[in-house]
């Protein structure tokens, strides 16, 4: 899973959740794991608005996002992809930002 998380502080981030369902000694468990991406965060998203022109726009961007994260989905979801997580992560910083550079107004690209 691909998050926006927030700081105590409401500051927002990028956060990559990976979840594997596991069996260890007949019993069934799903492991999770969580890291932070290095990922800029774009203005539009950066802080919780009230605004419904900023809401809208926000909206937006998501569903963009959204439809850029689909065409690389089935690659996020290859479980040889799991047995290098490093690896795996990285992929995914490069092309959110690759994404965002070409979408949004304030990376140079």
């Amino acid at each position: 899973f691909f998050l926006i998380n927030e700081t105590v502080d409401g500051d927002r981030f990028w956060n990559m959740l990976i979840m594997r369902h596991i069996q260890v000694r007949g019993h069934d468990y799903i492991l999770g794991v969580q890291t932070r991406l290095d990922l800029p965060m774009p203005r539009i998203i950066e802080r919780p608005t009230t605004s419904m022109a900023d809401v809208h726009g926000a909206a937006a961007f998501a569903e963009s996002l959204g439809w850029y994260l689909d065409d690389f989905r089935p690659q996020l979801r290859d479980k040889r992809c799991y047995m290098h997580t490093i690896k795996h992560v990285k992929i995914v910083e490069e092309r959110i930002l690759m994404y965002l550079k070409k979408s949004c107004d304030d990376y140079e690209g």
